[in-house]
């Protein structure tokens, strides 16, 4: 994060994604400071809240810059569920490719980094164009609030699905691969 010196201005606020991840290295609060930000610009929303104003948080925020290596989780849901645009660095282990897998389900494979340097690269330049995060915005509001993440009949619907043909292998005493209906 030390490369993204030169980036002085964030947009509104920029959430981190817990109270641990504001006290670790990769958090939104610490990448702001590196970035030159002023603290008033990132913070944490870690305090609790009844989710109407959980939620709004993710509203008022024009960016969440995912921590690494341990991505958000629900925190990410959350705030793709709110329309907030994530920016995500994916590692190698379950827990820093979650947020990942979340973009792609939405619909946002774009926002997913590989590399440190084009996480910076990709968050001062979405810093920089408010026209950019609003297409993000308006997608998570329109195509991404229909995508796979958040259809939960169709995730019950193949939970469901899968667990009958697993319990169908256990009484015939078989291990084969599921396949998992789509839709």
């Amino acid at each position: 994060m030390r490369g993204c010196a030169s980036s002085r201005r964030f947009p509104k606020r920029c959430c981190g994604s817990s109270r641990a991840a504001a006290r670790s290295a990769g958090s939104a609060t610490c990448a702001a400071r590196w970035c030159g930000a002023a603290s008033t610009r990132a913070g944490s929303c870690s305090r609790a809240r009844a989710n109407p104003e959980y939620l709004a948080l993710y509203r008022a925020a024009d960016l969440f810059l995912d921590t690494w290596p341990y991505n958000a989780h629900t925190t990410a849901s959350d705030a793709l569920w709110a329309g907030c645009p994530l920016v995500t660095l994916r590692g190698e282990t379950f827990a820093s490719r979650v947020a990942a897998s979340l973009l792609t389900a939405v619909g946002l494979p774009e926002l997913v980094c590989d590399d440190v340097k084009g996480y910076v690269a990709k968050i001062v330049a979405l810093a920089r164009d408010a026209d950019a995060r609003t297409r993000l915005r308006l997608h998570l509001a329109g195509p991404g609030r229909d995508s796979a993440l958040f259809d939960t009949a169709r995730t019950t619907r193949a939970l469901e699905a899968t667990y009958l043909a697993m319990a169908d292998q256990y009484r015939r005493h078989v291990r084969e691969p599921i396949t998992v209906p789509d839709g």
